[in-house]
């Protein structure tokens, strides 16, 4: 189950209010970067064993079970005897997934947290391997360059409970492993040949958490920094964007930890989340005591290379934003679709849609693609020409208002409430197929191979596209 403080920061994103306790972050570009503090190796207890071929560290860990499929739109169906409460992670040919609950009580120990590590074939379920982890994952499994990483950890709900990174190999061998932290530990990015990680507890600010990383040859420290609450970052050409306290944006230098400047701003994100960066320049929405804008700040330095804003007095908070060329295709949460220069901010087109535009946008193949919330009425689906704005179609989807998936000839979409996943034709909009699950599944991971999903009961699911 999420904790309070991943459902307060989901609120503070989405209402644009700050909502934040903590120091207060002001605008600056100096910092001192330290040695190795947090995110020292500690190698795995032990060599693994095998479980039907399958790494392991013990015979507990969850087994997994292909069954039949029990709808025309599943590829395959594989259970796992314990709980998959966040979505998989596709890499080549291999799913991966996270297995386990992260149980809450006061001190953070609970008989419940274990977990696992599985790879199943993406092609039909097979399972390839499991390895145990320490406690269960605390996050989203992520794959970079062949080799797969995972957060687990326990928590009391306020912050965490000796959460640490570990790296695997293709094969499910655990290469290494961090030591604990007593925070919320989330995987920022890998590039470098460095991994970046940012702590962070329930209380969102400015100071007093880490900004760490560690090499992906060994998992030493390489470096490490004092910062603010840190659950996003985007790796660049040898710099680190890190987004801080929900409304906050710093640069860092990726060998050395140096803070190059940071503003009081919050990142305007795209569709996976990730920041929004084009032309030297990444995109962020304007300092929450002021009006709301979309600004482009300067990579180097920070500045602010230009703004937008709706004019007319109209409220206005940036949801999040997508590229399309040399143009940046942004929404707003009161229903305006935008496109704007890259590289002067100038509008090119810009509309009004019936109902709010929460979620980023997606462009594929010269089409917007947004879900609109109505509160009085049923959700809809748009697809906008990417040159002009116009409307290429509209389709009414209830309870279909979140994230959008293009797949080429189809559009995935899922409810708010996880319970069901449709199939929309990408040309007009017509439903091609419908699945209802009688429990929530995770949010969409969607490949060239097709839609991956898993849910609570330990059931992951590929979709057709």
């Amino acid at each position: 189950m999420p904790s309070r403080r991943r459902f307060l920061l989901g609120v503070a994103l989405a209402s644009g209010l700050a909502g934040c306790t903590g120091g207060e972050l002001a605008d600056s570009t100096e910092s001192d970067a330290t040695g190795p503090e947090n995110g020292t190796r500690r190698t795995a207890d032990g060599p693994p064993t095998t479980v039907g071929g399958t790494p392991t560290d013990s015979d507990t860990v969850p087994k997994p079970t292909r069954e039949s499929p029990r709808h025309e739109a599943v590829r395959w169906r594989v259970a796992f005897d314990a709980p998959v409460e966040r979505r998989p992670a596709v890499g080549g040919d291999a799913v991966y997934v996270g297995v386990g609950e992260v149980g809450l009580s006061a001190n953070g120990s609970d008989s419940r947290s274990s977990g696992s590590l599985a790879a199943l074939g993406a092609t039909d379920g097979t399972p390839r391997w499991t390895s145990a982890l320490p406690a269960a994952p605390a996050r989203v499994p992520r794959v970079h360059d062949g080799e797969v990483y995972c957060v687990a950890g326990r928590s009391n709900g306020f912050h965490g409970v000796d959460q640490r990174l570990l790296e695997f190999g293709p094969d499910g061998t655990e290469r290494w492993r961090t030591d604990g932290v007593d925070q919320f530990l989330d995987l920022l990015a890998v590039g470098g040949g460095r991994a970046y990680l940012g702590t962070s507890d329930d209380a969102l600010g400015f100071d007093g958490q880490r900004l760490f990383a560690v090499g992906r040859s060994d998992g030493d420290s390489r470096w490490s920094v004092e910062t603010g609450d840190a659950f996003r970052g985007t790796y660049l050409d040898g710099s680190l964007l890190v987004g801080l306290g929900g409304r906050g944006v710093a640069r860092h230098d990726a060998a050395t930890g140096e803070r190059q400047w940071q503003k009081r701003v919050e990142g305007v994100g795209s569709s996976d989340g990730s920041f929004v960066v084009a032309d030297g320049a990444v995109l962020a929405g304007g300092p929450r005591d002021g009006d709301g804008r979309l600004a482009a700040l300067d990579l180097a330095d920070g500045s602010q290379r230009w703004t937008y804003a709706a004019g007319g007095g109209r409220a206005f908070v940036p949801s999040g934003a997508a590229l399309a060329g040399d143009t940046v295709v942004g929404t707003e949460y009161g229903g305006r679709v935008f496109a704007l220069a890259v590289g002067d901010g100038r509008e090119q087109w810009a509309t009004d849609l019936d109902g709010e535009t929460r979620r980023a946008p997606v462009v594929a193949d010269g089409t917007v693609f947004v879900g609109g919330y109505r509160s009085n009425a049923a959700d809809v689906i748009h697809a906008l020409d990417a040159e002009t704005g116009e409307t290429r179609w509209r389709a009414d989807a209830p309870g279909f208002s979140g994230a959008v998936h293009p797949t080429g000839e189809t559009v995935v979409v899922r409810t708010g409430d996880g319970r069901a996943v449709r199939s929309l034709d990408a040309a007009d909009g017509s439903v091609r197929w419908s699945f209802e699950a009688s429990e929530p599944l995770s949010a969409l991971v969607v490949d060239d191979g097709g839609v991956y999903a898993a849910s609570e009961s330990g059931i992951v699911r590929k979709f057709e596209k």
